[in-house]
């Protein structure tokens, strides 16, 4: 028998190694854009979710075709090249368009691939247009019932095939967002509440039916509050505890306060009482589940994941922040926060970047967009975060504010939306904040 090659004694575990740097890099956090009839074309919060993470890569492989050609190298590439393949999954929506409805049915799931899957992404959420509507009520111009129907048995298929899975590390979800824009942003968008009905218990059938003990990043997109409120009952105390990494976000955007934009469309309208989006409709779904009557059971949920090290938290209307109540377990503490549309007193934001008392804070990442004080300044949160964070090296601060109907309303800038604090002793503590981290980015 023929002396190995020296790159053939590799253990496997180095050839695992090797073949993991053929992952795709993360080319940056693409905006979403609306179409005409108001959904979304990319989860740009999951993105930026993951830029403030530092996690610079998609799940999606560099180069399938490299990959399958790489396979037949030798034994040892084969395996490391099979587990690179399947360990991220990505099941897209447009497979229920397509011929290959079924791929990722239980039974199309072999004991191979039910180990290798390591990350699950069951992405609604495609530039494609026949998948953005996914979720609309049939009718003129929008998704046909046939579609519905195909998608309905799409979701339907997907707890059975998920609790297959039992090294699954992480699992995202992506429905689409959904807001009133472009000619018809007057206009009252329905969706399908049957797919948004399914889509909520396939995922309490998916979280009941597993145990998933190496589940320790979970990221849910789903169009309202309420979904979170019954997927809280179907989490286990266990499941919860074993997180380390929580996104969270709701993407139903219409009616008054679901985006800011709405106030910059209507004033370019030029009628001064529509400056103030009251006529922006809601759909049907935010008038059966207003977003702000369940959005404190999100913070329960939260509450009940003390070991997290990353948050993010996503809203469209106003996520009213007050409501969090996260304590961190003995010798933890975030190392990441995302706030998108957050409400919150400046006491309660800094208890949420505090770790443990007993703890050194680990805060290495902070991106906050669209949050509003309620009470306090953010010269205190900025001020707080330079004497205590000693290990945070990135902070990505962008239209900050004070809430209108807030104690702290008097420090609030005249400009409308103002990219960060107008109060000067706001951004003092900024700019020394920023000075410190670019000094120690400097060495």
């Amino acid at each position: 028998m023929p002396d190995l090659a020296p790159i053939q004694k590799l253990p496997q575990e180095l050839y695992d190694e090797i073949f993991s740097h053929f992952k795709e890099p993360y080319t940056g956090a693409s905006g979403w854009t609306p179409d005409r009839n108001g959904a979304t074309k990319k989860p740009y919060c999951a993105a930026q979710y993951d830029h403030a993470r530092r996690v610079f890569r998609d799940y999606a492989l560099h180069a399938n075709a490299d990959l399958r050609s790489v396979r037949l190298v030798s034994r040892s590439f084969y395996r490391s090249a099979t587990k690179l393949m399947f360990g991220d999954c990505v099941v897209r929506s447009s497979a229920f368009q397509t011929k290959a409805t079924h791929s990722f049915a239980a039974s199309n799931i072999t004991p191979f691939m039910a180990h290798a899957i390591k990350r699950l992404r069951v992405d609604f959420c495609e530039s494609d247009p026949e998948s953005k509507r996914l979720f609309a009520k049939a009718g003129p111009g929008l998704a046909k019932q046939t579609t519905a129907d195909a998608l309905l048995e799409f979701i339907r298929g997907h707890p059975s095939a998920i609790s297959k899975l039992p090294n699954l590390e992480c699992l995202m979800v992506t429905a689409p967002r959904y807001l009133n824009s472009g000619t018809e942003w007057s206009d009252q968008l329905d969706l399908d509440l049957d797919v948004v009905d399914r889509l909520r218990s396939s995922l309490v059938s998916v979280f009941s039916a597993a145990k998933f003990e190496f589940l320790t990043d979970l990221r849910l997109s789903l169009p309202c509050a309420y979904d979170f409120a019954v997927l809280s009952e179907a989490l286990s105390d266990e499941m919860c505890l074993q997180l380390q990494h929580l996104y969270l976000e709701y993407t139903d955007a219409t009616g008054q306060g679901g985006c800011r934009m709405y106030k910059t469309w209507c004033d370019y309208r030029g009628d001064p009482y529509e400056m103030s989006d009251a006529r922006v409709p809601l759909s049907n779904l935010q008038q059966r589940y207003p977003n702000a009557e369940y959005a404190a059971h999100i913070c329960t949920l939260i509450g009940r994941c003390c070991n997290l090290e990353s948050l993010g938290l996503a809203a469209t209307h106003h996520f009213e922040g007050n409501l969090l109540n996260w304590k961190p377990a003995l010798g933890k503490g975030l190392k990441t926060l995302y706030l998108r549309r957050v409400r919150i007193n400046s006491d309660v934001l800094i208890g949420l970047v505090s770790p443990h008392p007993e703890t050194k804070s680990p805060l290495f990442s902070l991106r906050f967009n669209e949050v509003d004080l309620l009470s306090g300044s953010w010269a205190q949160v900025f001020s707080h975060i330079s004497e205590n964070c000693p290990s945070l090296s990135y902070l990505s601060p962008d239209h900050l504010s004070y809430a209108q109907e807030g104690e702290s309303s008097h420090l609030s800038s005249r400009r409308e939306f103002p990219v960060c604090p107008g109060h000067p002793p706001d951004r003092r503590e900024l700019d020394a904040l920023v000075l410190k981290l670019s000094t120690k980015l400097d060495g």
